[in-house]
């Protein structure tokens, strides 16, 4: 996520021909829908995998929801606060708060789980 706005960065910086930047971009988008869907289908198998089966419906609807409930809000306010903050600092905040919960998730994960 953080390849965005450095790229832009450079990219001015270099004095490089404007449209490249739209592949750059194009490129980077691509390589995180891919990493996105890395993450996504092994984390929906395991939730098929361990659902019972009689329930699976519920589970997945349940993901679903909780995924809109989460995100609608983000995606409503991001224009707003991009236009006041500018987008390059909104790419590097929602850059931190992901690495940021990638280290939550990591070391949440090496605990061990007590039943």
């Amino acid at each position: 996520m953080i390849l965005i706005p450095l790229g832009h960065f450079f990219w001015s910086r270099l004095a490089l021909p404007t449209p490249g930047i739209l592949f750059y971009v194009g490129a980077v988008t691509f390589i995180l829908g891919i990493a996105l869907d890395m993450v996504n289908i092994p984390a929906q198998t395991v939730m098929q995998q361990h659902a019972p089966e009689e329930e699976r419906g519920r589970v997945f609807s349940f993901q679903s929801m909780l995924y809109n409930a989460g995100s609608i809000p983000v995606l409503l306010f991001a224009g707003v606060i991009a236009d006041i903050l500018g987008v390059e600092i909104v790419m590097y905040v929602l850059a931190a708060a992901i690495l940021a919960f990638s280290w939550w998730a990591a070391r949440y994960s090496h605990r061990p789980v007590v039943s």
